[in-house]
């Protein structure tokens, strides 16, 4: 967790300059301005430690309906109802629905670079059964297919982290918090990056790669592609379209 402070002093000096400080010292004065971290013992229950706490805090306090919580660090980004030292909180809900968002928009569009490279089939035919008359294995041609789709991948990853980049500054003004890819640890970002290009690769890239090797050279170059789509059953681009729309 981050927390953002624009001065750090310490608090006994507070309290000898400024008589408001002090009064956090009262058990029957509560300060929304000042914050308590504890770090619990290791294999300590939180719940028995707040029962405790409540335990000390029941015969210090004259005010009856009032108690003591502690609230994870964990919580402090999403709970609206306390906020955050950095006043930035983003409810779970919708972080989950971000993340949905996410993965649906790149499962949409990894259906369409499937549908779209199975579709230049037509047009690549010659092309596949020239490699193969020549000499090409089945491994190659899957290996040229997986490549190009690890090139245009990258190159799209870099577009979209650029993009990106342009995007959150405008969010900045709507959401008035400072967004930017540089607050990702950067160990972070790139195992992040390198996950999603070596997923995106294979996922967008098999099928496609496994269509090629299927083409046997004498269809090939007759471009009798509707007999190589059916023995590649072409229903799985249909049921990726229909998965697409839904």
């Amino acid at each position: 967790i981050e927390f953002w402070f624009n001065i750090i002093m310490d608090s006994e000096s507070q309290y000898r300059i400024n008589d408001y400080y002090g009064k956090g010292k009262l058990w029957v004065r509560l300060n929304g301005g000042t914050n308590c971290m504890v770090l619990l013992p290791r294999g300590q229950d939180p719940i028995r430690a707040e029962a405790l706490l409540n335990e000390i805090f029941a015969d210090h306090n004259k005010i009856d309906g009032y108690s003591l919580r502690l609230q994870p660090l964990s919580d402090l980004h999403y709970n609206v109802d306390y906020g955050s030292p950095g006043g930035m909180v983003f409810p779970k809900q919708a972080t989950l629905s971000t993340y949905i968002i996410a993965i649906l928009l790149l499962v949409a569009s990894s259906i369409n670079f499937i549908n779209l490279s199975t579709a230049k089939a037509t047009n690549r035919s010659k092309e596949i059964g020239i490699r193969k008359v020549l000499g090409g294995n089945r491994k190659q041609v899957i290996y040229q297919h997986l490549s190009e789709t690890f090139i245009i991948v990258f190159v799209s990853m870099i577009g979209a982290l650029a993009v990106s980049e342009l995007m959150l500054k405008g969010i900045e003004q709507i959401v008035e918090q400072r967004l930017s890819l540089q607050d990702i640890p950067t160990s972070w970002l790139l195992r992040l990056t390198l996950g999603l290009l070596l997923l995106l690769t294979f996922t967008t890239g098999l099928y496609p790669a496994f269509f090629f090797w299927y083409v046997q050279p004498i269809q090939a170059l007759r471009s009798n592609i509707n007999r190589i789509e059916a023995r590649c059953n072409i229903s799985l681009r249909r049921l990726l379209v229909g998965i697409q729309f839904v």
